[in-house]
């Protein structure tokens, strides 16, 4: 994910001719009818996360990002407050095609909010237990954070490799540190 153009110094997973991938298990994963529905949430705790993400700039770069396909009958369901609950109640009813998901992160976890407004560590069990209504796992997963495709421990799934394990079809996932300018600019391309 930080591999540079020598010639450009930038991003090589930001060009164009570029498709950057990795291959794991999934579980089987059903077909979605349109039109495109996305639910976005972005933690943005009060206190204890870490240094505050530009919870404006990325809803702006998201939204910006799929303009196009919300002049067609694409729905963006934008989640105020990224507890476990709200993103639940997002959704709810199924046929949410992408969960985008923007925050801090560690190897193994992200971290969210709780009811209060404050940090609060989850990892893929309790995000798939509390947030995933059964057998509405969305086929995307974009997770905007640091470490989600690195294992808290060795031979633990990652982040990443775990919502693939419940029904992702894919989930895009760093496997180490991204500044918020890296993680913006890689989700709004």
């Amino acid at each position: 994910e930080t591999l540079t153009d020598p010639a450009t110094d930038e991003p090589l997973a930001l060009h164009p001719l570029v498709s950057l991938y990795r291959k794991t298990t999934t579980g089987p994963v059903k077909p979605l009818p349109g039109p495109l529905r996305i639910v976005v949430a972005i933690a943005a705790p009060d206190t204890g996360g870490g240094p505050l993400l530009d919870y404006e700039r990325e809803l702006r770069n998201v939204l910006t990002a799929v303009r196009h396909a919300r002049q067609g009958d694409a729905h963006v369901h934008v989640v105020p407050f990224a507890t476990t609950t709200a993103i639940r109640a997002a959704l709810d009813g199924g046929g949410t095609h992408i969960l985008h998901l923007s925050a801090h992160g560690a190897p193994g976890t992200l971290i969210l909010e709780d009811d209060d407004g404050h940090a609060r560590k989850v990892d893929a069990a309790t995000l798939i237990a509390e947030a995933i209504p059964s057998g509405a796992m969305p086929p995307l997963v974009a997770l905007a954070a640091c470490y989600t495709d690195a294992p808290a421990a060795e031979q633990a799934a990652s982040f990443a490799a775990a919502l693939c394990q419940h029904g992702a079809a894919a989930v895009i996932a760093t496997e180490t540190s991204v500044t918020g300018w890296y993680a913006t600019h890689l989700y709004a391309q």
